[in-house]
């Protein structure tokens, strides 16, 4: 029996769509699409430019189309807020919810922080099933909504109450994004929803748009996607692979590779490293992977770079009860993901302070 008919508590109310005009949220004037600085024309949704893409292995040219960490933005005095979504595919998993990997999660700007308000789910086949949510009170508001962390996004239209306005988003903090590049535990996985990945907490309380490079299974430090970060004008660059690196041998052959590739084409852009935050289960293997890491940034300040700082993973989790930080002992939880976003926020709130 399904878990609504004994609980009303979990029973999602039917919201129709009479009374609302949609339009294509990918393509709307003042709809902001922010997480694929690539997207030209009207190709499918890809964060990495689509000229590399066929240089992937078969696993790295699949999630590059994962949709973690896009996101919309836009202002509106509509009272509901509706979507209906195509998708390429419809995965399932066992340690990440569903709300996860098909949902949207809606966020509505109240002062200086960004209040969650509904995640939109409910894939039927490829579709997302109709659904809304209402703003507390007349008037405009400012409206961030996160795609899915892991399913293909085909199509994606935004509905509002006939005769509403639709008008820009405000600025940001940064005038340009910071990425995220990385492992699936930069993806999101095993986030309950979209907006807990780490990247997500951290740019609404930096106030600062995104892009997800989290690879799950497929971030190797590739030359190719090093020149496309480097290509990106960006606020700052976090470089958090060390779980997908093979082994200690394959991270010091790519790691001060793909760093110094970045910092060629930018000099100046603040850029993090970042060990595995899994350290305290494998002291021995991350601790050699963090060893790797470190010489890549010693050796950037050794050499005057003023603009790299270094984060070792084992001041992430809290030294006892860092196994209640996971859903296996790899990827975090929602609590491991609040961790990660306090450690890495506040070292990247002193970076963006610096210019």
């Amino acid at each position: 029996m399904p878990r609504s008919r004994t609980d009303p508590n979990f029973r999602r109310p039917a919201v129709g769509a009479h009374g609302l005009w949609f339009v294509n949220a990918l393509r709307h004037p003042s709809v902001l699409l922010t997480g694929f600085p690539y997207l030209r024309g009207n190709r499918s949704l890809c964060r990495l430019p689509e000229r590399i893409v066929p240089s992937l292995p078969p696993l790295g040219r699949w999630v590059c189309r994962h949709s973690s960490g896009g996101a919309l933005r836009f202002r509106t005095d509509s009272r509901r807020i509706h979507l209906r979504a195509g998708f390429e595919t419809v995965e399932t998993s066992a340690n990440t919810p569903q709300n996860a990997l098909s949902g949207f999660d809606l966020y509505r700007r109240e002062g200086k922080e960004w209040r969650f308000v509904k995640t939109l789910a409910g894939p039927k086949g490829l579709h997302l099933v109709d659904d809304g949510a209402a703003t507390a009170a007349p008037g405009f508001h400012e409206w961030l909504i996160y795609f899915p962390v892991r399913n293909h996004v085909r199509t994606l239209e935004l509905g509002v109450d006939r005769g509403a306005r639709l008008r820009p988003p405000g600025g940001r903090r940064s005038r340009y994004p910071v990425l995220f590049y990385g492992s699936s535990i930069v993806e999101g996985g095993c986030a309950s929803r979209a907006g807990l990945t780490y990247p997500a907490i951290i740019g609404r309380e930096l106030d600062v748009d995104i892009i997800n490079y989290g690879f799950g299974g497929s971030a190797l430090g590739e030359p190719e996607v090093a020149r496309a970060i480097a290509a990106l004008k960006l606020s700052a660059l976090v470089i958090d692979y060390d779980h997908n690196a093979p082994s200690a041998d394959h991270l010091r052959a790519t790691h001060r590779r793909f760093f110094e590739i970045v910092r060629a084409a930018q000099p100046r852009l603040p850029v993090l490293l970042v060990s595995s935050v899994n350290i305290r289960n494998a002291p021995a293997y991350f601790g050699r992977r963090a060893a790797v890491i470190r010489d890549t940034w010693r050796r950037a300040r050794a050499a005057g770079d003023r603009r790299v700082w270094f984060l070792h993973g084992r001041d992430i989790y809290p030294r006892s009860g860092w196994w209640d930080c996971s859903c296996d002992l790899t990827h975090p939880n929602d609590r491991g993901f609040r961790l990660m976003a306090d450690a890495i926020g506040r070292v990247l709130r002193r970076m963006l302070s610096k210019g």
